[in-house]
C-alpha cells in the first residue's frame, strides 16, 4: 500500500499511522494495518514517544516491515507505529525523518549522501527526494554554480543539519551577521527545515534586511501590522483591487554562507509569497523569539537542488527547474 509521509530534515524518526488507532489525525488513503501484511514484524516491548513541539507528537511501538523506496524494495527498516498521534500534519500517514538521529533511515541503510529538489510548480512528478545515489551537481556554463559550505553541529537539536549565515544582501545592500567578521565562531547557524516554509533569522539581522526590502520593493504599498499577523508573518504589501499581484521591482536576496563563495541568490518568487485570500503578498521571513533557533526555510531552497555530503560533512544549494531537471533526469 502507499502511505504519504511528510519528508523532515529536523528529525531522525520513520513512522506511520497503524491500526489499532487510539488517537489519530486525518489522513488521505488508508491506514496501515500491521494485520493485512506477511511482512511485517513488531519489535516486542520496543515503545516510543516522541514529540515535535508542545501540541505535536507521536507515540506508538517499533516494528519492521518492507519498503518500496522508488524502484527500490529493502526488507526489515525499522518504523514506528504511531498509536497516539496529534497536531503534526492533517492529511498525511507520518514523517519520514532523515536527520541525524540513531533511527533515521538513513543510519540503518548506510546513506551519507541524499539530496532533493522541490519545485515551486507543485504538480505532479515535479518533485523528487533521492537516497544514496543522488545526482551530481551540474557544472557546466549554462548552469548557476552551487553554493557549498560546511554543515555545523547543534548542541540541542542533534538530528538537524546546521549551516552558518554570516550575510545577507538586499539588492545591493549588504547586512553582515553580527559577529560574522570574526575569525572564530561568527555567524549564526541555522538548521535547514524541509517541512517549514518559513526563514526565521535572529532580530539583529532581520531588521536591517526587512528594512532594505521596504526601501527597495516599493512601489509596493506595506500593509499593517494587523495584516500582516493574521497571516502569521512579520512584513506583507497589498495587493492590487481584485488580488492582481502588483509586479515587484527584481530585487534579489542573496543569502552568504561560510565558506568562501558559498553565496545563494533567491529571486523575489523565493522570498515572497500571495496571500489571495487576504489580499496581501508576504515575506517568508520572520524575526526569532529570544531563544528560538534560526532556520533556513523550504520556500527560499524552491527549485533548487539540495545536496548533502555527509562523508564530507557540505551541504550544497544549486538554482534550477526542479521539473525540467527532473524530466531530463528520467
Amino acid at each position: 500500500m502507499d502511505v504519504t509521509l511528510v519528508f523532515d530534515t529536523t528529525s531522525d524518526l520513520l513512522w506511520t499511522q497503524c491500526q489499532p488507532c487510539l488517537s489519530c489525525v486525518a489522513q488521505a488513503g488508508d491506514m496501515y494495518d500491521p494485520n493485512k501484511t506477511e511482512t511485517y514484524a513488531n519489535l516486542t516491548s520496543s515503545n516510543y514517544n516522541y514529540t515535535y513541539s508542545k501540541q505535536s507528537f507521536t507515540s506508538g511501538y517499533f516494528a519492521t516491515e518492507t519498503f518500496a523506496l522508488g524502484n527500490v524494495t529493502v526488507a526489515n527498516i525499522t518504523f514506528g507505529c504511531g498509536t497516539r498521534n496529534q497536531g503534526y500534519y492533517d492529511n498525511v500517514a507520518g514523517v519520514f525523518g532523515v536527520g541525524r538521529g540513531g533511527v533515521s533511515l538513513l543510519n540503518q541503510l548506510g546513506i551519507d549522501r541524499f539530496s532533493y529538489c522541490f519545485s515551486s510548480s507543485g504538480a505532479p512528478g515535479s518533485s523528487a527526494v533521492f537516497l544514496g545515489g543522488s545526482p551530481e551537481l551540474a557544472t557546466n556554463a549554462t548552469t548557476t554554480p552551487a553554493a557549498s559550505t560546511p554543515m555545523v553541529a547543534d548542541p540541542v537539536l542533534k538530528s538537524g543539519y546546521f549551516v552558518k549565515l554570516v550575510g545577507v544582501t538586499v539588492g545591493a545592500t549588504r547586512v553582515d551577521v553580527a559577529g560574522a567578521s570574526s575569525a572564530e565562531g561568527g555567524g549564526r547557524a541555522l538548521v535547514i527545515d524541509s517541512t517549514s516554509p518559513v526563514t526565521v533569522l535572529d532580530e539583529a539581522t532581520y531588521g536591517p534586511v526587512r528594512r532594505a526590502l521596504v526601501a527597495q520593493l516599493a512601489p509596493l504599498k506595506e500593509a499593517n501590522a494587523n495584516a500582516s499577523a493574521g497571516v502569521g508573518l512579520d512584513l506583507c504589501f497589498e495587493l492590487a483591487a481584485g488580488g492582481a499581484t502588483p509586479t515587484p521591482p527584481n530585487v534579489t536576496m542573496t543569502l552568504h554562507f561560510d565558506g568562501g563563495a558559498a553565496d545563494l541568490v533567491l529571486p523575489p518568487a523565493n522570498y515572497l509569497a500571495k496571500d489571495s485570500a487576504g489580499g496581501l503578498i508576504c515575506l517568508t521571513m520572520t524575526p526569532s523569539s529570544s531563544n528560538g533557533v534560526p532556520v533556513l526555510g523550504s520556500s527560499a531552497l524552491l527549485d533548487t537542488l539540495v545536496l548533502y555530503d555527509l562523508a564530507k560533512n557540505v551541504v550544497s544549494f544549486q538554482p534550477l527547474d526542479c521539473a525540467a531537471f527532473l524530466a531530463a533526469t528520467g
